[in-house]
């Protein structure tokens, strides 16, 4: 009979985050204008080998933190810090913005448009499930997904905390302009964006007749910026439209 170990990481797994630890070190000690010479396996220059000590007790406090604390509760000071308790609790917009996220990551995946349609009336046709238990389908396809696809599930969200962390000025600004009463995260889109530029040309087309029937001479600056305006559109293809 067979049994499987689900707890404690192999000897290779804890070899193989020493190596990429290393690998990191050096990167970043690279890219600060240090040379990383060893000699059986210890750092030559001393400065160099004194960081490397702090960068492994860093790496060791990490991994304890990420061990004792769930990836969700530590989200949760993120998203206070970003966004605020109430839009941090807002249900309708976690909604949209798990969906959107979703749906880029399909899209990244391969997945078209046509198939994304098809698959939300599918599901919108059927019966409405638990919460708790469409939760756990959620994170079992995910985990499904990263397997067949070559991702580590848990190295990319721990990544992508790091990253957000650093962009919360750049997120608010982008929560702060998005449509108020919309799912969508930001506005207008290109082809929404062609459209308006599209009547201006018209309006600013007719100021100019308007100013020619009445003998007005200063149109050439109306002209120029028509003229600017059409090399723009002519130039941005339609994007962003229901195929």
């Amino acid at each position: 009979m067979t049994t499987t170990n689900h707890t404690s990481p192999s000897g290779e797994d804890a070899a193989n985050g020493a190596i990429g630890e290393r690998e990191a070190f050096e990167a970043y000690m690279t890219r600060k204008g240090y040379v990383c010479k060893t000699h059986m396996g210890a750092y030559v220059a001393g400065d160099v080998a004194s960081k490397w000590d702090v960068w492994q007790a860093r790496a060791a406090l990490t991994a304890e933190k990420v061990a004792a604390d769930p990836f969700q509760s530590r989200v949760q000071p993120w998203m206070l810090e970003c966004f605020g308790a109430e839009i941090a609790a807002d249900k309708i917009e976690r909604n949209h913005r798990f969906f959107e996220g979703a749906t880029e990551a399909v899209q990244a995946n391969g997945m078209t448009r046509s198939e994304a349609h098809q698959l939300v009336d599918y599901t919108f046709d059927r019966p409405v499930g638990e919460l708790h238990q469409e939760i756990g389908g959620v994170m079992v396809t995910l985990a499904a997904l990263c397997l067949a696809s070559g991702q580590d599930m848990h190295a990319a969200g721990e990544t992508e905390l790091a990253r957000i962390w650093t962009k919360i000025k750049a997120i608010r600004a982008k929560q702060a302009a998005k449509p108020k009463h919309s799912p969508l995260a930001a506005a207008p889109q290109p082809a929404q964006t062609q459209v308006a530029l599209t009547e201006l040309v018209k309006k600013w087309e007719r100021w100019q007749r308007d100013g020619e029937r009445r003998g007005c001479p200063n149109t050439n600056g109306l002209t120029t910026a028509i003229s600017d305006l059409r090399a723009l559109l002519a130039a941005q293809p339609v994007t962003g439209a229901k195929s």
